[in-house]
């Protein structure tokens, strides 16, 4: 009979327990010590196994067999056709080669965001560039997809953006001081279950409660209006 184990995993959505047996991942359990553990991470599990799991290298039909370019009147229509992992390192060497030789390293574009792991072992954007260093340079994009608009904005209005990421008043604070929070798009949980580093306690949702509870208690410091 195989024996069940349990160990400590971490995800983009916070730290996991995970149950196996044998070489099976049975389940991932919430971490007892995070307040507000994301239920996504109980997902992980089915996933491995999931039919919509990509488990080998696969290319465009029509690329396969014509080589680079549109295929006109087919896009998100062909298939795709699963290789072995040489033949895709060979078609992926050859088309860095091409691009290089026929228009510069400048239009070579790294354009991975990330998000392959938590933490930086197997951070796809780092060794994506470290890799195309090594080929001559490439093209990268500048600031990000979540804040990029509040970079260039914020400057302009109260200064620099990671300064005020860093001098950003914290819920505690803002539970036992605050009068009045005015939110851009709305403070969606779900929104706080994410963390790049995957380290992370859910907090979020009770320091939510408690702002809540001291503005219709009315003991804060400041009294006035809190939520609407």
């Amino acid at each position: 009979m195989t024996k069940s184990k349990s160990s400590l995993t971490s995800s983009h959505w916070g730290v996991g327990v995970v149950e196996t047996e044998g070489d099976r991942i049975t389940a991932i359990r919430p971490y007892p010590r995070d307040p507000a553990p994301s239920r996504i991470n109980e997902n992980i599990p089915g996933s491995l196994s999931s039919r919509a799991r990509v488990r080998r290298p696969a290319v465009r039909e029509s690329w396969l067999e014509k080589g680079p370019g549109p295929a006109l009147g087919k896009r998100g229509q062909e298939p795709f056709v699963e290789v072995s992992w040489d033949q895709a390192l060979d078609l992926i060497a050859a088309e860095i080669t091409r691009v290089r030789d026929t228009s510069g390293n400048e239009a070579i574009f790294a354009g991975s965001y990330g998000w392959a792991s938590a933490g930086r072992t197997h951070h796809a954007q780092s060794l994506l560039k470290r890799f195309l260093n090594t080929q001559g340079g490439f093209v990268r994009s500048e600031g990000n997809y979540s804040y990029n608009a509040a970079i260039v904005l914020m400057p302009y209005i109260v200064g620099q953006f990671h300064n005020a990421v860093k001098e950003t008043t914290r819920w505690p604070v803002i539970e036992k001081h605050g009068s009045l929070v005015v939110a851009f798009g709305g403070l969606a949980e779900r929104n706080t279950q994410i963390c790049d580093g995957g380290n992370s306690l859910h907090r979020f949702p009770g320091q939510l409660r408690a702002c809540a509870t001291s503005a219709q208690s009315g003991s804060r410091q400041s009294p006035g209006r809190m939520w609407r």
